[in-house]
């Protein structure tokens, strides 16, 4: 005989998704940092899915830690961690992926070597960033990444590229 099991799990969650047109991809970098600063303001954690690599996450570093001195009197540099295979090893990749947290960590920029699987189990208010198009069922899939978190999820996008054509 076969037993069916019928689960029904109740996601009670908040999930928001807001879409915003910027201008070209340096006034992206302006939007993105200024909103972030704003989030790490109001407490919250930033998972930030993107590919661009080392040097972009050193200028959205530098960005949101001028915000965060500029509009709100923080001076303690924000802390960001980028992962990515090449940081295999480090003890943040470790805890994200042994202990499902992110700990102290305020912005986690993450590479697609973020995949399914890995859980981020911490309970902190979170934000979610993009800056690239991407798929749906990849959004989707970043969105999974926090388990039994609202979601607050914001997509900034560059009307033109940075020779000014539009996109």
């Amino acid at each position: 005989d076969i037993i069916h099991l019928k689960i029904i799990k109740d996601d009670n969650r908040i999930k928001k998704f807001n879409v915003y047109l910027v201008d070209s991809p340096s006034s992206l970098i302006y939007h993105v940092s200024k909103s972030m600063a704003k989030d790490i303001y109001e407490g919250r954690r930033i998972l930030f899915p993107n590919n661009n690599g080392t040097m972009y996450s050193k200028q959205i570093e530098a960005a949101v830690n001028y915000f965060l001195k500029t509009d709100y009197a923080i001076f303690e540099p924000v802390n960001l961690k980028y992962y990515k295979k090449s940081n295999t090893g480090e003890k943040f990749m470790s805890d994200v992926d042994f202990e499902k947290s992110i700990k102290d960590v305020q912005i986690l920029m993450a590479s697609s070597f973020l995949s399914v699987g890995t859980d981020i189990l911490d309970r902190y208010n979170f934000s979610i960033y993009f800056t690239d198009l991407i798929l749906p069922q990849e959004i989707e899939q970043y969105c999974n990444r926090l388990r039994n978190n609202d979601l607050y999820a914001k997509m900034y996008i560059s009307k033109n590229d940075s020779e000014g054509n539009s996109r």
